[in-house]
């Protein structure tokens, strides 16, 4: 409902259909080196989680291209898509939570238990009590890589994660919007920005 003249920046999302500019994180880069670590360490049953909230869009640009990004290293390093999993949950973070990825745990084989999952950060203290809960512990039988490297959760479980700049995607966000204030030219500029692997406590080599 904004005007069409409006300048707008969009962060971490984009419309294909709008002439809006965009900073992205760099999804292909993110999966490589997720991928590529857990190769090189020995994991070889990776599994990604890719949350959905119940009551919001299922489809959304950036969710697309984050899975298929993934599912593209996964592929490339010889990998099967099988053991990745999608899961719906209520909109509010709770310890509610647990049955919801409980039931996710069980719908693996036990004798074909993925080594390895990839989650963002937020869901990762509740996928963690929902292992610890069926016997498994985290990184002795299950390694974990986040994204976002959000503090609080770094804080709470040591966690491996992706760190996609906030700041920097700040920053180029003011600087499109800027230009865009000032030349009085709408353009669809997308902007990627590449993040990097922080290795902490949650991943092992197998």
């Amino acid at each position: 409902d904004l005007p069409e003249n409006l300048p707008q920046v969009m962060i971490n999302d984009y419309l294909p259909e709008l002439d809006i500019n965009s900073v992205m994180p760099d999804y292909l880069s993110g999966s490589y080196q997720v991928i590529k670590h857990l190769y090189e360490t020995g994991h070889r049953r990776i599994s990604g989680l890719f949350i959905s909230r119940i009551g919001f869009k299922k489809i959304n640009a950036h969710f697309v291209e984050r899975e298929s990004a993934f599912y593209y290293y996964l592929e490339k390093f010889g990998f099967s898509k099988k053991y990745c999993r999608h899961i719906e949950i209520p909109n509010i973070l709770s310890p509610d939570l647990i049955p919801y990825f409980t039931n996710t745990i069980n719908s693996f084989p036990k004798d074909e238990f993925p080594d390895a999952f990839f989650l963002g950060d937020g869901y990762v203290p509740f996928w963690i009590r929902a292992l610890n809960l069926k016997g498994y512990t985290v990184p002795e039988d299950i390694s974990i890589i986040g994204f976002d490297n959000s503090r609080e959760t770094v804080l709470e479980t040591g966690l491996t994660s992706l760190d996609f700049s906030l700041k920097k995607s700040g920053m180029q966000a003011f600087q499109l919007l800027y230009n865009e204030i000032c030349s009085g030219i709408q353009n669809n500029i997308r902007i990627n920005i590449k993040p990097k692997l922080i290795i902490r406590n949650t991943v092992s080599r197998r």
